[in-house]
């Protein structure tokens, strides 16, 4: 069973008569405990997979099936109490709440689905594991830094021990140093707890860390790489398929 199998999915836009085809019979499987990564050009429709994926957006044909549920045949609120049970969410622009402290912010999924003030304890101690965050605890949100508020959103993501996390450019906003030690803890945390990752990524040095990286072109993932040597060799392949594919250097600054 995959953490992750969506099936000759597709989605279009309508806008002023015409349509933009944004994703064409895609197939993509994750498997469980796996981290990987996807790379596209600007406007390739990274996040608009992400999207259909996780269920924020409605696909125009096919199915995708997490940890073995049919998710895209449940009603919306079904959906909604999947997405929140079954799958985490990292953002670029992460998506804290300021008027929360650390600990409240990475809880609050467990207090909007009203579980127990010790249910939210114990898994408040589970997700200590993610690094730096036992001292932060009771600090503002307004306090961190940027690679601070990412910790905040990888622990809220694992609060409620989903089987898979889907990370929309968590490195994008953060400089090179900070990026590598939130991709440090990124792998840790899936080696820890044997949750699937899945990372929409335009930065090679971001996707390396993965074991597996896709190229999204034409709606499509219609190229991948495995990692079968260390990162530093694994960033250069990366490399080199994407001015294959069409990219080029300046892409990554």
């Amino acid at each position: 069973m995959y953490a992750l199998n969506a099936i000759n999915i597709s989605k279009s836009y309508r806008s002023q008569g015409e349509t933009a085809v944004v994703l064409q019979n895609a197939d993509l499987q994750i498997k469980i405990g796996e981290m990987a990564a996807i790379m596209g050009l600007s406007g390739s429709g990274k996040t608009t997979l992400l999207h259909v994926l996780s269920g924020v957006d409605k696909l125009d044909s096919g199915k995708v099936e997490i940890a073995g549920e049919d998710f895209t045949a449940l009603t919306s609120e079904e959906a909604a109490v999947f997405r929140r049970t079954h799958i985490g969410m990292i953002f670029q622009d992460f998506q804290l709440l300021e008027s929360l402290t650390v600990k409240e912010n990475v809880i609050l999924p467990l207090i909007l689905d009203r579980f127990d003030v010790s249910d939210q304890e114990a898994a408040f101690e589970k997700v200590m594991k993610v690094p730096g965050i036992r001292e932060l605890a009771d600090r503002g949100i307004a306090e961190l830094s940027g690679g601070q508020k990412q910790r905040v959103a990888a622990a809220r993501a694992l609060i409620h021990e989903p089987e898979i996390i889907f990370a929309d450019e968590p490195s994008g906003s953060l400089d090179m140093k900070t990026a590598r030690d939130l991709m440090l803890c990124m792998v840790q945390l899936n080696r820890q707890t044997g949750c699937s990752f899945l990372i929409v990524t335009h930065d090679a040095y971001t996707a390396s860390f993965c074991s597996r990286v896709l190229f999204l072109q034409n709606g499509r993932l219609e190229s991948e790489l495995l990692r079968q040597q260390g990162r530093a060799a694994f960033q250069k392949d990366i490399l080199n398929m994407w001015c294959c594919l069409g990219g080029g250097q300046d892409d990554f600054t």
